[in-house]
């Protein structure tokens, strides 16, 4: 049961905007991968 508990500790620590919570920033630290990340990384 501690699974639970650690996902909605993750959730309180991610930043989040109740306006719009899709455009929350992520955390800095964290590279946000895209599609063209993974399509760069195959062509190399």
């Amino acid at each position: 049961m501690n699974d639970y508990n650690d996902i909605n500790k993750i959730i309180e620590d991610y930043p989040f905007d109740e306006d719009n919570p899709f455009l929350a920033e992520a955390p800095s630290e964290e590279k946000i991968y895209t599609r063209e990340d993974f399509v760069n990384d195959e062509d190399e």
